[in-house]
């Protein structure tokens, strides 16, 4: 992975009234999920992020900088295969 540069973004875990944690990412509105235990919300804010990246894709939504080295790691191949003008798209961007 050299040339690459790291990209950092925020996952908050709160730990909600009723039990579990409550996980968002703020870069990214709309991120929002829970879990009953820590690691259980930590799958699930994975899947919220592979979710939120399959649908920019899809609906042709642009993808904040630093998320999108994580489209291809993240977003199944077979949402790649349907909108590969999109995928490259952000791939491109995100070689600036």
């Amino acid at each position: 992975m050299a040339g690459k540069r790291a990209k950092t973004f925020t996952i908050r875990f709160e730990q909600a009234e009723e039990g579990g944690y409550v996980v968002s990412i703020p870069e990214l509105p709309g991120c929002v999920t829970e879990g009953d235990t820590f690691a259980e919300a930590l799958e699930m804010v994975k899947d919220a992020l592979e979710g939120l990246l399959a649908v920019a894709i899809e609906e042709g939504d642009p993808i904040p900088e630093q998320f999108r080295e994580l489209v291809e790691e993240l977003v199944p191949s077979s949402v790649l295969r349907e909108h590969p003008e999109r995928a490259g798209q952000a791939a491109r961007s995100q070689a600036r």
